[in-house]
């Protein structure tokens, strides 16, 4: 019987997606075992109160997978995802303890997700053994990504520590509670690199334009932040010397927008995300004049704009985009010192999309046409499904 090499049958192993043929394989050979757990039994999601398993096999009870890694303490190497789903201290207690078990026997999880089981948790209702364990146990571990949703009033100082706890942090619907008491000599490594603020997460971007915490954020080089934000033009500015790949997306109109860019020397990328009908999409524009003077965006390579579908309206933008708008934009595109090119990105949702797709990249390449000519002009079919992976943004990434 031939015998493959360990490294091939890894890679066939690693192409199946489906738990079956996974649990079908591990059974068909000791040495398609090891290479099938480690997939079945990546993903662990811990919610006190379930008795179950989750979807794609991960475990939810805490009881159930303290048990687990106790008996077969190899699994927890293989644990590489992690979502717990915290919860007030009226829970049971004995969850309260598995769930601590758990954390404890755990050092290899590189994504973590910390949420709440329901509506919107406040920090101050977890047990204090809980949310100090929590800290702890993800800065112990060789994290590449963490994201926090879902949870008000953390402290200033533990919000702190979770964005020194991975290269890339996101949030979503954060609310900080502040402190005049801040410990200013708080000493917190410059680890996160790639940053996301989603929906409802103006404390955190607040607290991190502080120009006192401006170490936190020494190494950012990938930022999404939403442009009505009030501190995000502070932020920005904070981040200015390293930032590579800015993403503006408006998940607010904007109708009186006041952001203004400053000098990006560091900066390859910018993007705006919009609604096809949003004026933010005229002051995008406008704001970006100055960033594309020599000198402000030396190293600018790419500016994309990504248009959301939203009904009917989405046509608005056509006309929008007046003819003098356009060929402004053309000639600063043409004068940058990098040659940047220019990409639309269109989310095409609806009836006559491709029809729609014509017209809209036809009017583009009448009105930028030194951009046209020179191949710089670029038009993508976008489905911001494409954006996420399990249900997570990774955008700024692309």
């Amino acid at each position: 019987m031939p015998v493959f090499p360990q490294e091939l049958l890894d890679a066939i192993v690693g192409k199946l997606d489906e738990n079956p043929a996974l649990k079908s394989c591990s059974l068909a050979a000791s040495s398609l075992r090891v290479p099938c757990q480690r997939i079945l039994l990546r993903s662990l999601t811990l919610s006190p109160g379930w008795a179950q398993w989750a979807p794609g096999g991960s475990i939810k009870d805490c009881v159930a997978a303290a048990t687990l890694l106790a008996e077969s303490p190899h699994i927890s190497r293989y644990i590489t995802r992690l979502t717990i789903e915290l919860h007030e201290t009226q829970i049971v207690d004995v969850d309260d303890k598995a769930l601590l078990k758990v954390l404890s026997n755990l050092d290899n999880v590189h994504q973590c997700i910390v949420t709440r089981t329901e509506d919107v948790l406040e920090w101050d209702e977890l047990s204090p053994g809980i949310s100090s364990a929590l800290v702890y146990f993800l800065f112990r571990q060789p994290l590449r990504e963490l994201h926090v949703h879902f949870i008000s009033a953390i402290p200033e100082i533990t919000f702190l520590q979770l964005v020194a706890a991975a290269p890339l942090v996101s949030f979503l619907f954060v609310i900080i509670e502040t402190s005049d008491h801040s410990s200013e000599s708080l000493l917190l490594p410059p680890t996160v690199e790639n940053l996301i603020f989603e929906s409802d997460s103006e404390d955190a971007c607040t607290v991190l334009a502080r120009s006192q915490w401006a170490a936190c954020i020494a190494a950012v080089r990938r930022l999404s932040i939403p442009p009505h934000y009030p501190a995000a033009e502070n932020l920005i500015q904070a981040t200015s010397r390293t930032l590579q790949h800015l993403r503006l997306r408006c998940t607010e109109p904007l109708e009186t927008p006041t952001l203004s860019l400053p000098c990006l020397p560091a900066l390859c990328s910018i993007e705006l995300a919009v609604f096809w009908d949003d004026p933010a999409i005229l002051w995008f524009l406008t704001v970006l004049s100055p960033l594309l003077a020599p000198g402000s965006s030396p190293a600018l390579a790419e500016l994309t704009i990504t248009l959301f579908p939203i009904g009917r309206l989405r046509y608005k933008v056509l006309y929008a985009l007046t003819a003098g708008l356009l060929t402004a934009l053309d000639d600063a595109l043409a004068a940058h010192p990098a040659a940047p090119r220019m990409r639309w990105r269109l989310d095409l949702s609806g009836d006559h999309s491709e029809a729609h797709f014509a017209d809209f990249s036809q009017k583009m390449q009448r009105g930028m046409p030194v951009a046209h000519r020179a191949g710089r002009l670029e038009f993508e079919a976008y489905d911001e499904k494409s954006e996420y992976a399990d249900g997570l943004s990774y955008a700024i990434q692309r």
